[in-house]
């Protein structure tokens, strides 16, 4: 593993998709979300998400050797997890399960900047803003993360890719299986 990762629980990864890329991708996502009248889930009210939509199901995969070298460790995909945040959505400090040891959130598009947070291995809150395109690789199941509310008037779209380390204890749950 890389050693920037292990020292501070996130690696930033500019441009890990093109920016033109990431706003189709979120326009996308948001026609998916209001045609199939998506709904929040038990960790964010205030958003629209996503289990495995296609497009990012195969960013998934597509993006799985950029990841492996990107984090310095063989990976395997697990899952993907999108989320379309409105105004004064809060995303509580928490820790990932097995199936998310490591994660990537990708921001594709929003109206503001908006801060994600992580514990470094101190315990010390880390404040981190990318840009449409960027990636911040972090270690899901060890490092506390969240957001504060949402400063913006219209949305936030992002997407989470999560991957297992191929010869580590939680590898059973590639393409989210079950050990």
């Amino acid at each position: 593993m890389k050693q920037q990762l292990e020292q501070n629980n996130y690696l930033v990864i500019p441009q890990f998709i093109q920016p033109n890329r990431a706003k189709i991708l979120a326009q996308n996502f948001r026609q998916h979300c209001q045609v199939y009248n998506l709904s929040g889930d038990d960790q964010v009210n205030q958003s629209k998400t996503c289990y495995n939509y296609i497009e990012f199901l195969e960013l998934l995969v597509e993006k799985t050797s950029h990841v492996t070298e990107e984090v310095g460790e063989s990976v395997l995909p697990t899952y993907s997890y999108a989320r379309q945040y409105y105004e004064h959505a809060v995303l509580n400090a928490h820790t990932d399960r097995p199936a998310c040891e490591v994660s990537l959130t990708v921001h594709l598009d929003g109206d503001t900047p908006w801060p994600f947070y992580i514990e470094n291995p101190k315990g010390e809150p880390q404040e981190l803003i990318i840009e449409p395109g960027d990636a911040i690789a972090y270690l899901g199941t060890r490092a506390r993360h969240w957001r504060l509310p949402y400063p913006g008037e219209n949305d936030y779209v992002q997407v989470f890719l999560h991957y297992v380390k191929t010869r580590g204890p939680n590898s059973g749950y590639y393409f989210d299986k079950n050990q």
